[in-house]
């Protein structure tokens, strides 16, 4: 079950899958897919639901980052800071950009905070730094504001409020080469007992290289976010149905060796009170004989 700390699990079972295309489209060759299965299995509804999905860009060279959103398209980036992404890690000349959108689901906001001790905008320390942060508020409550320039952070209350931190729309970025990270929050869903939602998202590369614009790359990223939403729309994307699922009720525990599994692999169960049947399936949801 899900859960935080000494927390009490949610009662929620999550199935994950990432996948690419080999295609003759270099914008689709590009992107990374991301499919979520998320069940309830309490007994109980789970009202107003939300999902945020944490993002750590870290675009080549690190500290050189620019974290944006775009609010009309729903969707969070990072770009360089120049023409130039430098170090051992870096891109080099022409560095791409690189943004997460949702497929399935639009988002509905973003947030972002800072690899610090800040009590502010630092690193998430208890529950309730997450719940602010994927509400776009601050870790004392204060909601994110529309300061263009700024961090968001306005004591004094007089900006307007926001949910798309370093909006794109109005010319903001994050201004600083700080270590961020970027939360990106679903719309609210309510799961009854045994039902599920599934979420399809997408990691999608630009880079231009027929100019020193570092700018042109978030110019070909957000064009093959559109080439990537029109394959989606042309595509069946099962809810990853073939997957294993397990009640709570008949949780089986099993230990896999060696770990990772060679061309051989070894499966140890224990099973409570009754016999138990496995399946193995590879990373393409492919059943293993």
């Amino acid at each position: 079950p899900v859960q935080f700390a000494s927390s009490l699990g949610a009662g929620m079972e999550v199935h994950g899958m990432a996948f690419v295309y080999d295609t003759t489209d270099p914008a689709i060759n590009k992107t990374l897919f991301l499919s979520y299965r998320v069940i309830n299995r309490d007994v109980t509804p789970i009202d107003n639901m939300k999902l945020g999905m944490w993002v750590d860009y870290d675009l080549g060279f690190p500290n050189d980052d620019l974290l944006q959103s775009d609010s009309v398209l729903q969707i969070s980036y990072a770009q360089n800071a120049d023409n130039n992404d430098e170090g051992p890690l870096g891109f080099g000349a022409y560095p791409p950009a690189v943004g997460v959108m949702g497929l399935s689901d639009d988002f509905t906001g973003h947030m972002y905070y800072v690899n610090s001790t800040s009590t502010i905008n630092g690193n998430i320390g208890i529950f309730t730094d997450i719940q602010n942060y994927m509400r776009q508020q601050f870790k004392n409550g204060s909601p994110l504001r529309a300061e263009v320039g700024g961090d968001g952070y306005d004591q004094s209350g007089t900006l307007p409020r926001t949910h798309w931190a370093f909006n794109d729309q109005l010319g903001w970025s994050s201004g600083t080469m700080d270590d961020n990270r970027s939360i990106l929050t679903t719309s609210e869903q309510t799961l009854n007992a045994g039902e599920e939602w599934c979420l399809d998202l997408a990691f999608v590369v630009g880079q231009d290289s027929s100019a020193m614009a570092f700018q042109n790359s978030v110019l070909d990223m957000k064009n093959n976010m559109g080439v990537t939403e029109t394959f989606y729309q042309s595509k069946s994307f099962p809810c990853l149905s073939e997957g294993v699922s397990l009640e709570e009720e008949h949780a089986i525990r099993f230990d896999l060796y060696p770990n990772p599994v060679g061309p051989e692999g070894k499966v140890h169960l224990t099973s409570p009170e009754f016999i138990a049947k496995y399946e193995v399936y590879n990373l393409l949801g492919q059943k293993v004989d």
